[in-house]
């Protein structure tokens, strides 16, 4: 009886030493007042975007913030008719410059990372230092050398300069967290008589491989999203990458055919919302893992 009653002293004890729950203030309340208004603010163009991706021109005339009645499914076929064959053909452009650049800076950033040979902090500030140079400065000499390889209006007039394009800042991302793995655990596998090529594949690439899913999200956005190289090396309607496909195809319809305008637009945001649906686990993990390596 003695020790139930020494237990709820001390637990009473406890209770009164523990710092009471502190309301939220006021400033708190505005400020989540004020992030709630952004993210309304954020999502209402998305919102529009496929409602009216079903709406005729007449529906938004009689009234612009009504739902669409009936809802034109017929707007998404004419869309996927239009530019469905350039959402394809950029997805493979994209996941083939993806996969290079995730092979090429993984192989990179682990020589720089793990090994040690003359002039390696030289080389790596020389590659660093090309994160300096705007990419809109070597539109003209990579396009001269696209040129002379004779590659214009195929793939590899985009999936080679992406990929070089997306080695800097990879070589840099998947290097630093390299860099911070312990030494050891390198070392205790070449102790056990592995080879360079089997530390890095069954080491190397499996510890940083949510860095390298940073990098992959990251050149996959990229490569999705431009516009200005494709301008310059595709001519063929049917090899465009989606960004300079939907230009084209909207550029054709006029005012009152807008539906089919938005349907494209929805149809081609699809694949970009599912990777960052399926890879911001790795990314978000990738991402802060580099900070605190850094």
């Amino acid at each position: 009886m003695a020790t139930s009653t020494a237990a709820v002293e001390r637990v009473e004890a406890v209770k009164r030493t523990v710092t009471p729950r502190r309301k939220p203030s006021v400033s708190q309340a505005i400020i989540h007042v004020v992030l709630i208004m952004f993210v309304i603010f954020a999502f209402v163009p998305l919102v529009l975007t496929v409602f009216m991706s079903f709406r005729s021109y007449g529906q938004v005339l009689i009234d612009f913030w009504a739902l669409p009645h009936p809802w034109l499914w017929q707007n998404y076929v004419t869309a996927w008719n239009g530019v469905g064959i350039n959402i394809l053909d950029s997805l493979g452009y994209c996941l083939a410059s993806t996969i290079f650049t995730m092979a090429l800076a993984g192989i990179s950033g682990y020589v720089f990372g793990r090994h040690k040979f003359p002039g390696r902090e030289v080389l790596f500030l020389v590659v660093l230092a090309l994160i300096m140079i705007p990419g809109i400065l070597t539109l003209i000499p990579t396009y001269v050398l696209v040129t002379y390889m004779h590659i214009v209006n195929t793939p590899w007039a985009l999936i080679l300069p992406w990929t070089s394009g997306g080695q800097v800042l990879g070589i840099f991302l998947v290097r630093s967290y390299i860099a911070g793995i312990p030494e050891e655990i390198f070392e205790s596998a070449r102790l056990e008589g592995a080879s360079e090529w089997a530390v890095f594949r069954y080491i190397g690439m499996p510890m940083s491989w949510p860095m390298l899913m940073t990098v992959g999200v990251l050149q996959m956005i990229g490569t999705y999203n431009d516009y200005i190289w494709p301008s310059l090396v595709i001519n063929n309607t049917n090899m465009q990458p989606v960004a300079l496909a939907l230009w084209k195809y909207t550029s054709t319809y006029t005012i009152s055919q807008m539906g089919p305008e938005f349907a494209a637009y929805v149809i081609a945001a699809i694949p970009l919302i599912a990777l960052m649906a399926f890879g911001m686990r790795y990314f978000i993990q990738g991402a802060t893992s580099g900070a605190i390596k850094l």
